[in-house]
């Protein structure tokens, strides 16, 4: 978990990045789920591979249809695109 500043009268921001702080092993749905009730919000980094992702799918799960919490959910789309380099 990692905290970021904010102003001096409100407290700081904790992130929570899950490809830094989980580890795949067996306990990692539970762990998944643990880590999901705790924040407020879900900010979703919406990619291609998300998209395939059981994963992310599994989180989005927990997330909207066992917390209820869809309405908490922060959807940012990525799109990367690949340029050539051109001599």
């Amino acid at each position: 978990m990692r905290t970021y500043a904010t102003s001096w009268d409100e407290p700081p921001i904790r992130i929570f990045k899950d490809q830094e702080y989980l580890l795949p092993n067996e306990g990692l749905p539970k762990a998944i789920r643990d880590v999901l009730e705790k924040p407020r919000f879900l900010v979703l980094m919406a990619s291609r591979e998300a998209t395939r992702s059981l994963w992310v799918e599994d989180e989005l799960k927990i997330w909207c249809r066992e917390l209820k919490r869809a309405h908490k959910l922060l959807i940012v789309l990525t799109r990367l695109k690949r340029r050539s380099v051109r001599d």
